[in-house]
């Protein structure tokens, strides 16, 4: 994160100077709020960087969480950020813009609508239940779903089973002393053959 951190800290400044107007993220949000969110979307990139799918989606994104920063940091893959609103649509393309982010591109629809027929992965960052976004990617070629989740994820993990897919569950308080953290998880989905 240090050798982006300029570029990052730029996002987090045209998404607040954004939400001034139109509402994207919550409007209490500080900088160092939105920083923390930066640093809990980063915790993908590592999957991302070591995944052999060099296309993905960023659904639910809202202003850009947590694709943008995964979009600076991963440069060799390609990231739609898909939200069904439209002014999220008209800021996060402006944003894309403004940040010359080459490897990004704007979605605007429901995912369950996207057609993809290529394999490619999925992120999400307490957009979805677990289960309404298996659903919506039925019959895609998604080869990885990658979800940011607090405590709740249980529930749905417990309420959720299907013979097809795995399921890794890891916590991220563990990763780092912020307060933040507690109870937030990564989710990891896979398709089983």
């Amino acid at each position: 994160m240090e050798s982006y951190a300029t570029e990052l800290a730029a996002y987090a400044d045209r998404l607040l100077w954004w939400n001034r107007t139109v509402n994207v993220i919550s409007r209490d949000m500080t900088h160092e709020d939105v920083m923390l969110h930066i640093k809990h979307s980063l915790f993908l990139a590592p999957s991302l960087i070591q995944s052999p799918l060099k296309h993905w989606i960023d659904t639910g994104t809202g202003g850009g969480l947590p694709g943008i920063p995964l979009a600076i940091v991963c440069k060799d893959i390609q990231i739609a950020l898909n939200d069904v609103v439209v002014k999220k649509g008209v800021v996060l393309k402006d944003i894309i813009a403004a940040m010359e982010l080459k490897n990004a591109r704007v979605l605007i629809k429901d995912v369950g609508t996207v057609l993809m027929d290529y394999p490619f992965g999925v992120v999400t960052k307490h957009a979805f239940k677990m289960m309404d976004l298996l659903q919506r990617l039925d019959g895609k070629p998604w080869q990885e779903l990658l979800m940011l989740k607090g405590s709740d994820y249980s529930t749905e993990y417990n309420v959720y089973s299907r013979s097809n897919i795995s399921i890794e569950v890891t916590s991220l308080e563990a990763a780092t002393p912020q307060s933040f953290f507690v109870g937030k998880h990564l989710i990891r989905i896979c398709p089983t053959q």
